[in-house]
Parts: C-alpha cells; sequence; structure tokens
C-alpha cells in the first residue's frame, strides 16, 4: 500500500531530496532504501504504516541522529508494529522528543511496548496515545513507568477505554513522576474511585512547586466525587484553582 512520506532535508546532503517539506509517494518495498537514506531528518510525518513497513521505519529510527518530532497518528498500527518500532528504532534513537501515537489499534498488549519506551528512551517529553484501546492492563503498564521517566512533560491516554483501576494508577504515578505537567484524561470510564484518586492528585500537585494541568475537574456533589470535562478555553490553573 504507497504511503506518503513529509519531512525536509537540504538538498545538498543527498541525491534524493526532501527540501521545503516536499511530499513524496512510495511504496512500501521502497522504504528500505528510505531507512539508509533519511538519516538526518528532523522532523517527519508518515500517512499510512503497517505492522511489516514498521520494520524500516524502525531501521530509519535506529540511524537517525536529528529527529526530534514524529507523527504515526492514524496509521492502523497494531502491537505489533509498536513492539517493533519501539525494540528496534525508538529505544536506539537518541533525539527523539515528540510522539504521535494516536487513533491507531494499539491495545492491552502494547502497553508493555510504551513501558519500554519510557523506561529505556527517556528523552520523550511528549506522547500522544489517545484514541487507543490500551483498556485498564495496558495504561496501567504505562503509568508504571512514569516514576522511572524523568524528562515526560505531556501524556494523553484520552478515550482508551481505561477502567477506575487504570485511572487510579495513571493518578498515583503521576504524582510520583518528577516532570510531568499535563496529562489528559478525558473520555474514559471515571467511576467514583476514580474521581476520587483524580481529586486526590489536583490537591496533591496543587501543594507541589509543579502544579499538574488535567482536561478534566474533579468536583463534589453532597459526598460523592464526579469529573467534568474542562473547557479547552480553560487556563491551565483553572483546575487547581477548582479545588483551592
Amino acid at each position: 500500500m504507497p504511503f506518503a512520506f513529509t519531512t525536509s532535508v537540504p538538498s545538498s546532503r543527498g541525491a534524493m531530496s526532501f527540501a521545503n517539506s516536499t511530499t513524496a509517494n512510495v511504496s512500501p518495498a521502497m522504504l528500505v532504501a528510505m531507512s539508509t537514506m533519511v538519516t538526518t531528518a528532523s522532523s517527519a510525518t508518515f500517512l499510512s504504516i503497517e505492522d511489516e513497513t514498521s520494520v524500516h521505519v524502525a531501521k530509519m529510527l535506529a540511524r537517525n541522529n536529528t529527529l526530534t518530532a514524529l507523527n504515526l497518528g492514524k496509521h492502523r498500527m497494531r502491537d505489533h508494529g509498536c513492539h517493533t518500532l519501539v525494540d528496534y528504532g525508538l529505544t536506539r534513537n537518541a533525539t527523539l522528543r515528540k510522539l504521535n501515537l494516536r487513533c491507531n489499534e494499539l491495545t492491552e498488549m502494547g502497553g508493555a511496548a510504551i513501558h519500554r519506551l519510557l523506561t529505556q528512551h527517556p528523552e520523550v517529553t511528549w506522547l500522544d496515545l489517545s484514541c487507543n484501546r490500551l483498556a485498564t492492563r495496558g495504561v496501567m503498564d504505562v503509568a508504571q513507568a512514569l516514576p522511572f521517566n524523568y524528562t515526560l512533560d505531556h501524556l494523553d491516554v484520552h478515550s482508551n477505554g481505561i477502567e477506575s483501576d487504570g485511572i487510579v494508577a495513571l493518578a498515583e504515578n503521576a504524582l510520583r513522576s518528577t516532570r510531568l505537567t499535563s496529562l489528559r484524561l478525558w473520555g474514559n470510564h471515571i467511576g467514583v474511585r476514580a474521581a476520587e484518586a483524580v481529586m486526590q492528585l489536583v490537591t496533591d500537585s496543587a501543594e507541589d512547586t509543579r502544579p499538574l494541568e488535567l482536561d478534566v475537574e474533579p468536583y463534589e456533589v453532597g459526598d460523592r466525587v464526579c469529573v467534568a470535562r474542562l473547557s479547552p478555553n480553560e487556563p491551565p490553573s483553572a483546575v487547581v484553582m477548582s479545588v483551592a
């Protein structure tokens, strides 16, 4: 299946030029050559990827020494492809900072790969896993990696079918993270116990010198804690102020 590769590489660096952010349509077979030639790009967006071609993307990542942002959203990527990218590419890349894996087909089996990414690729600062199917088991693997990652600023796991146990694990481990300042949770199954954990997270982070920005706002109705989606236009401090 053909797909488009978008990047920018000065024409002086090779016969195949992607200067001025041009787009070239290539077949999966051509990606083997691309993984060798495109080793100095600073950003890349792949518009289609399947598990077989993820091997070649991983090869490119392992060799690239300038890539800082990679967009692999909406690629029908499955768990096996994610494991391949992490084990053979991302953990061997020392420059990537931002990774977008939103709207793929990752399930709870993919959580272990993300755990390895966060613990073995400490350079990543921004990670979007939204609109996958990580569910509770998968996101618990992600959550357990947070205390051992010292660079991640932003984590988005909204709309992943996460139940209360997963939300609680995220809330507890977010507090143990020394760097996380932005967490997206909306679109999951946030029951009473999970809402209480979010309330505690907001309260504790408000006392920290590193307040956490959320996309949900906890509130009390009688003796019951609920959460509401925070408007995108609300300032980051709104969550903290609502509990003060």
